[in-house]
């Protein structure tokens, strides 16, 4: 309605909120957008997504390859 973004990593809650016309993005997404964006460095996004990862978030790549894994999905 704002122009706003929705942050939702659950793929059910994601469709429903594409149906309804919502702009929807995953956590891995904006962590790689604050890197484009240089607000935050490789570094810190693959330390970052290890450690929620560790607190038992399930993400698409092996612990420190996010900014591989995110080059490959073009999200940098």
């Amino acid at each position: 309605m704002h122009g706003a973004v929705a942050v939702v990593d659950d793929g059910d809650a994601r469709r429903i909120a594409r149906r309804a016309g919502l702009e929807v993005w995953g956590s891995l997404r904006v962590i790689a957008e604050a890197v484009k964006e240089s607000r935050a460095t490789e570094y810190a996004a693959n330390v970052l997504v290890d450690a929620l990862m560790d607190s038992g978030m399930f993400c698409p790549c092996q612990r420190g390859q996010f900014i591989n894994w995110a080059k490959q999905k073009s999200l940098l």
